[in-house]
């Protein structure tokens, strides 16, 4: 995850706005799996800008913002661990 973060794919400040919406299959932007209809998604917004993330993923990734040391093995074990 915040190798993510560093690499500019995932943003590296919290949200300007933040909504839950239905998934749409659109993929999640730190796991890169579709997210659902059948399951609630984060919408992210920056502006004119926004990033889809499952719940979980966006959990990790606000907590690699602020440096939890666990999250790197956190986010490897939930990416092997989603279906295709």
């Amino acid at each position: 995850m915040r190798a993510k973060i560093a690499a500019g794919e995932l943003p590296s400040t919290d949200c300007d706005t933040t909504h839950l919406v239905i998934g749409g299959l659109e993929r999640c932007v730190a796991c890169e799996q579709p997210t659902t209809p059948a399951n609630p998604a984060i919408e992210c917004g920056y502006g004119h800008d926004r990033y889809i993330f499952h719940p979980d993923c966006y959990v990790m990734w606000e907590e690699a913002l602020r440096g939890d040391a666990s999250i790197d093995r956190i986010s490897q074990t939930h990416s092997e661990g989603l279906p295709s």
